[in-house]
């Protein structure tokens, strides 16, 4: 600026015009033709010189916010009116997928390709990921086992003794149980040849006595209660006959059994099979409510 002009250069740098004071008024326009660049220039006056047109700096944006609008919510429009509802283009199908059978074929191919058989490397994320599953539970040996036999009939009305005595002992003491559970309040049934046969006849007749002694017999009719619920088996009054002290609570408790009877002693079986019965029956059930 020299004294009251007003220097107004070129934008291209090569030529500067020098205006009167009042030519053109504050916001008049004026132009002029560059002799250096020869473009046409339009500007308008200001306070502090000249702006020329086109070089006023566009409006901001207006600030992105977090929400969608409803512009994007309803899909953009172009400039004909139309709008895009396509969504974003699907990605381009990998060489991969392009080949017969992959990415994950059933016939096996080469090392390094993605077949069923092999792995097709450590960096080849084209197979599916293999989702563990967890192995079947084996079977029990309820499930597998053959289905019981039918259980042997027993008199309706009468409470059922089931005897496994040993050879040598069947003699006396069977003969002290039809005198100490005489019929026909009671019923007497010696284990079978079977245990399979020994397990449906305890499991579906609940005997209320029990009277066992060491050998095979006697050892099917022992696991055969073993195999009941705790309150179907406190109901049982489990007698064994031993070469035990009579009243051995420790032989009784290693055998299972409620009580132990001396088997050598032959004095008075009957009163005494009645005898353990009685105290078993005066026992208090541990599973009556406190």
């Amino acid at each position: 600026m020299t004294g009251q002009e007003t220097a107004v250069p070129c934008p291209c740098g090569g030529y500067v015009l020098h205006l009167a004071p009042d030519k053109p008024p504050l916001g008049g326009r004026a132009a002029f033709t560059c002799p250096a660049c020869g473009q046409r220039r339009t500007f308008v006056r200001t306070a502090t010189g000249a702006v020329f047109e086109g070089s006023l700096p566009p409006a901001a944006p207006p600030a992105p916010t977090d929400r969608a609008g409803p512009a994007s919510l309803a899909g953009a429009t172009d400039k004909a009116g139309a709008t895009d509802k396509a969504g974003p283009a699907p990605a381009a199908p990998s060489p991969e997928g392009s080949r017969p059978g992959a990415p994950w074929a059933t016939a096996a191919t080469g090392p390094g390709e993605a077949g069923d058989g092999f792995a097709a490397g450590p960096n080849d994320d084209s197979r599916p990921a293999a989702v563990p599953t967890a192995p079947a539970p084996a079977p029990t040996a309820e499930a597998t086992a053959a289905p019981l036999p039918a259980p042997r009939p027993v008199p309706p009305g009468a409470r059922l003794v089931m005897t496994g005595l040993a050879d040598g002992l069947d003699a006396a003491w069977g003969l002290a149980v039809a005198e100490a559970f005489a019929a026909p309040g009671w019923h007497a049934l010696a284990a079978a040849a079977d245990p399979a046969q020994t397990l449906a006849d305890v499991r579906f007749h609940r005997p209320a006595v029990v009277l066992a002694t060491d050998g095979p017999a006697g050892a099917a009719l022992l696991g055969a209660v073993a195999s009941l619920p705790g309150r179907l088996r406190e109901k049982m009054a489990v007698l064994l006959l031993g070469d035990t002290p009579e009243g051995d609570a420790l032989a009784a408790f290693r055998a299972g059994a409620d009580a132990v009877l001396d088997a050598a002693d032959t004095a008075a079986p009957a009163a005494r099979l009645a005898d353990a019965l009685a105290r078993r029956q005066a026992q208090p059930s541990l599973f009556a409510a406190s």
